[in-house]
């Protein structure tokens, strides 16, 4: 293989491999009529272009509940869903600014022409418009590949820019959200980033007034998406400073060139405009803060988790941009980046994670980030570069990003079956499953609980601290049942309403047999219907409480572990009688009285029929 086509190949891989994924998977399926943000962002084209109602959305609501009943219903909204906000008159206001709607338009106007001519409902919802949404991402997010492809053949050779973009586009999750979430707004992101960066680099080479404009569009569309990602101008500002020209310089030019830089921020206030008049229109203010409560929390940002933690953190899922942040060092080889991203980096992550929800739990890993990559691509070159001077070090590099690029891709197949859903994980259910392509309800026990299993055949059986078969008197009968049970006369019915069940309870002494040791929780339990959704599952508690404070409050999800059937985490049956049980290790500091509880939290929309509770006690060798 020519040395110089390596980047072209690499480019024509990963995007071989997203054009397979994306067909093989149907991730079309759902996404814009899935609810949340990608609803929010699409939502302005069907009822601008369709419906002719973006100042009620009414109409435009009821073609999405054709194809998703449950689209984040809520009863309080004027119109049922809790995506928008009213402002009076029946008027609504979309919560998501509209810049990736400005994106998908040519997507959006061929598959109207295509399901008018196809016969499929011109409804802006139907399959064409789903399957063009999400094909609109993947276009844009290959293009700014392609471009990345051309900034990183300036700086750096064939084979470090092939590697650079295979650890980007198979190692990160831009693979993930691309391909199997396209809807959301990263894949644009990634795009409009890589062509700020490239737009840069070849204005100050040729001081062409159209590459301002078009860096202008560009960093306007941004803003237009993610409002706090106006820090990409820094970019253009900073660009080949410490190169090329110094501070002083920089401002000096653009003080004599200060016609060219009002277009280029001229250009990005009008593809920002319709979003003023949109607000305008609707509340009669140019501004308008659609999150409203919802926000950033700049006095406690969440920087540690939002980089680390298993429950979405960045690096705990994309680890292999460690070698982009290390990459950084080694920006002064050529000082044309240093700047930019010296002054972008620790903003932008200040900022991402100093938002209300800091895990942007919507998706496989710290999604933000991945905005930025095409920025975080050089440093990574630069890092590379220094890595592979050395021939003892450059082959456990390239093994090394080899894994990654592996690990990446298998995270993704566990995401996409269910094995594996990082918004709500931690460590101990990541090592639980790490290379797995099945689950075992002590896996599914370590997501809930955040600790694994001990080893049963370890332990030794104690004593019994208390058993509920719901067959004695005292029970409210009113939530007793002959059918369905399984032993006895009857079980004990949870409804919607009825959230918490009748609990075992016992006194704790600090003499007791039972300290030091594990406690063991179980319960049979039967439900009406599967449900796959994680957050909407029964609970089975045990809690120890002494005085004023909880010593242990510990839980564990039902409804995907009923019948045994714990292979996934929306797995469980319905219908059928199955048993949950989970140790817990008695907790250290009972030094007088204390009070433990088992029983059945119900915090969902669904009954959950209950029998046979009980807590043991377990010694350890």
């Amino acid at each position: 293989m020519d040395k110089y086509r390596y980047a072209n190949w690499t480019l024509i891989l990963v995007l071989a491999v997203w054009i397979g994924s994306f067909f093989q998977q149907e991730p079309y399926r759902s996404g814009i009529v899935s609810g949340g943000d990608a609803w929010g962002y699409y939502a302005y084209l069907p009822a601008f272009f369709i419906h002719n109602d973006l100042d009620s959305l009414h109409r435009s609501v009821v073609a999405t509940a054709t194809y998703n009943a449950n689209i984040y219903n809520d009863p309080s909204s004027e119109i049922g869903i809790a995506m928008a906000n009213a402002v009076g008159e029946g008027r609504q206001v979309i919560r998501w600014t509209m810049g990736v709607a400005i994106l998908q338009l040519p997507f959006f106007a061929v598959a109207h022409v295509i399901s008018i001519i196809s016969g499929f409902p011109a409804d802006g919802y139907s399959f064409w418009y789903r399957f063009m949404a999400h094909l609109a991402a993947l276009v844009y997010a290959g293009i700014g590949l392609l471009l990345l492809k051309k900034t990183l053949s300036k700086y750096f050779d064939q084979g470090l820019s092939a590697m650079v973009l295979a650890a980007i586009g198979l190692g990160t999750n831009l693979y993930y959200f691309s391909v199997f979430f396209g809807s959301m707004a990263h894949a644009y992101l990634f795009f409009l980033w890589s062509a700020v960066i490239r737009l840069s680099l070849l204005f100050y080479e040729s001081r062409h007034i159209g590459k301002a404009i078009l860096i202008g569009l560009c960093c306007g569309l941004i803003t237009l998406i993610r409002p706090s990602e106006i820090i990409v101008v820094l970019i253009p500002l900073l660009f080949g400073i410490g190169e090329n020209e110094s501070f002083r310089e920089r401002m000096r030019r653009i003080g004599r060139e200060y016609r060219t830089f009002l277009l280029a921020a001229l250009a990005a206030v009008i593809v920002g405009s319709p979003q003023l008049i949109y607000w305008k229109l609707q509340t009669g203010a140019l501004f308008y803060d659609s999150y409203r409560s919802l926000g950033f929390h700049f006095d406690k940002p969440e920087i540690l988790n939002g980089l680390f933690s298993y429950q979405n953190g960045w690096l705990a899922y994309t680890p292999i941009m460690y070698l982009g942040l290390f990459g950084v060092f080694f920006l002064f080889r050529s000082r044309m980046f240093l700047w930019a991203v010296l002054a972008v980096l620790p903003v932008h992550i200040y900022l991402t994670y100093s938002w209300y929800y800091w895990d942007y739990s919507n998706g496989f890993g710290s999604r933000p980030m991945i905005d930025i990559y095409p920025l975080l691509a050089i440093p990574m070159g630069y890092g590379l570069q220094y890595l592979s001077a050395n021939k003892w070090v450059k082959r456990p590099v390239l093994a090394l990003t080899g894994f990654f690029i592996w690990l990446n891709l298998f995270n993704t197949y566990q995401y996409n079956q269910g094995l594996l859903i990082s918004g709500y994980a931690n460590w101990p259910f990541y090592q639980s499953i790490f290379g797995k392509t099945s689950l075992s309800c002590n896996d599914l026990l370590a997501y809930d609980m955040a600790m694994r299993q001990p080893d049963m055949a370890q332990l030794t059986f104690t004593t019994t601290i208390g058993t509920l078969d719901f067959e004695a008197k005292g029970i409210d009968t009113s939530h007793l049942v002959r059918q369905p049970v399984r032993t006895g006369k009857y079980a004990y019915r949870l409804t919607p309403s009825e959230k918490y069940s009748p609990a075992i309870s016992a006194v704790l002494h600090a003499d007791g047999n039972y300290h030091g040791h594990w406690f063991r929780v179980c319960g049979w339990f039967w439900a009406p219907v599967k449900t796959g959704e994680i957050l909407n599952m029964s609970k089975l508690v045990l809690s120890v409480e002494q005085g004023n404070e909880f010593l242990l409050w510990q839980k564990a999800r039902i409804n995907n572990k009923i019948g045994g059937n714990c292979e996934s985490l929306d797995g469980g049956e319905a219908k059928t009688w199955g048993e949950v049980c989970y140790f817990v290790a008695v907790p250290e500091g009972i030094t007088e009285k204390a009070q433990l509880k088992a029983y059945v939290w119900n915090n969902t929309d669904q009954d959950i029929f209950v029998d046979d509770l009980k807590v043991e006690v377990f010694s350890a060798p």
